[in-house]
């Protein structure tokens, strides 16, 4: 019966074999034998067996998890509707069950993301976070971060439901490094596209300050999505800026920019670069916090422009400060860095932000005025 049948399948799907290649070839020969759309029916609960649900989600889970190509199989015959309606089932094993094939789902293909945020995933999912500790809780964060990855629907839908409110206790220390990774990556997508309700959500929701957290953590994914939401945050208006600025964000920014990845350094060397052109106050502070060095040094070793732009503009701006600031920058190697910039193929406002940074220091005297032409810079400008 089926019952028995899908006993048998999720046993086999789930099961240890010998050696990879048997196991692929067992879950090849179950799913090309049509087990999937008959799973999938069965989540509809005609049968009236608790069981029967049971091990069909869990089969279908296996066969999802190990084979993305299967994920296709199911959304065709409705499957993300069905496993949308079990993230509420009563008992956590179906949930879990159903939230990480949800997961696979729509890690396999953009168009399943779309598809599960029109099934109405988002709300269950935000639901689900509230299971502290649990496999479900990683689960839907997972969903969540790929439903609203460039998605207005799926991020206005995050924050109808509340889930920004969800989301922010955990971006704490204290939870998991991949619900970390997960919350910051769903807070930078909301942040980077500047929409008003969801910039308001994240402020109103107290993102901010564990954000900055994030950037000296142990996670360098993390820093990485933190950076970026913050640098996005510290554009989006007045409110979110001012916010930054008081949660004392020098330190940690000044941090990235020389650990984490790439994205991260260039993140937080945007965020420095809106900050240093919004106040005077956010300049001295940048300096204060040892900003110059790290900055010199991450124009220096980038090929890439975006990073090498914020920093133009970012030492222009140090630089109108005063003589002490001048000076830490031609120590740290400013001027052959901020001459580098002045080729052909520099975007106009480095070329324009390196050349005015230079002609701050030739205004210092006979010295910086020399280090300026062995450095070639006379030809350029």
């Amino acid at each position: 019966g089926p019952r028995h049948a899908c006993a048998f399948a999720r046993w086999q799907t789930w099961r240890r074999q010998p050696g990879a290649m048997a196991r692929d070839s067992l879950q090849d020969a179950i799913a090309q034998a049509g087990a999937i759309p008959a799973l999938v029916k069965l989540l509809a609960g005609g049968s009236g067996h608790r069981d029967v649900l049971r091990n069909a989600v869990g089969a279908i889970r296996g066969l999802v998890a190990r084979h993305p190509a299967n994920a296709s199989d199911v959304v065709k015959v409705g499957g993300i509707d069905l496993l949308v309606a079990l993230l509420a089932d009563a008992e956590s094993a179906v949930r879990e069950d159903a939230v990480a094939t949800l997961r696979s789902i729509v890690g396999a293909a953009d168009a399943h993301r779309g598809l599960a945020v029109a099934a109405g995933a988002v709300a269950p999912c935000v639901a689900l976070l509230a299971e502290d500790g649990s496999a479900s809780q990683e689960h839907a964060a997972g969903v969540l971060r790929s439903a609203v990855f460039g998605s207005e629907r799926g991020q206005s839908a995050l924050v109808e439901a509340s889930g920004v409110v969800a989301l922010v206790p955990l971006l704490d220390g204290a939870a998991s490094v991949a619900l970390r990774e997960h919350a910051a990556a769903i807070c930078w997508s909301l942040a980077y596209e500047q929409r008003a309700a969801s910039v308001d959500a994240l402020v109103d929701a107290g993102a901010i300050r564990p954000l900055v957290a994030l950037l000296v953590g142990d996670s360098p994914s993390a820093q990485e999505s933190a950076a970026g939401a913050l640098h996005s945050l510290a554009a989006g208006g007045c409110e979110p800026q001012a916010l930054l600025v008081a949660c004392d964000p020098w330190s940690a920014l000044v941090h990235s920019l020389s650990s984490g990845t790439d994205i991260a350094q260039e993140e937080a060397a945007g965020a420095l670069r809106v900050l240093a052109v919004a106040a005077a106050a956010h300049r001295a502070a940048i300096a204060a916090a040892g900003g110059i060095a790290p900055l010199v040094a991450l124009a220096e070793r980038s090929r890439n422009w975006r990073p090498r732009l914020h920093v133009a503009v970012v030492l222009r701006s140090l630089s109108v400060l005063g003589p002490e600031e001048r000076v830490a920058m031609v120590a740290a190697g400013g001027v052959p860095v901020l001459v580098g910039m002045l080729s052909d193929g520099a975007p106009e406002l480095a070329w324009i932000s390196a050349a005015g940074c230079l002609r701050n220091f030739a205004l210092d005297g006979a010295r910086h005025r020399a280090a300026v032409v062995e450095a070639g810079g006379f030809s350029p400008l």
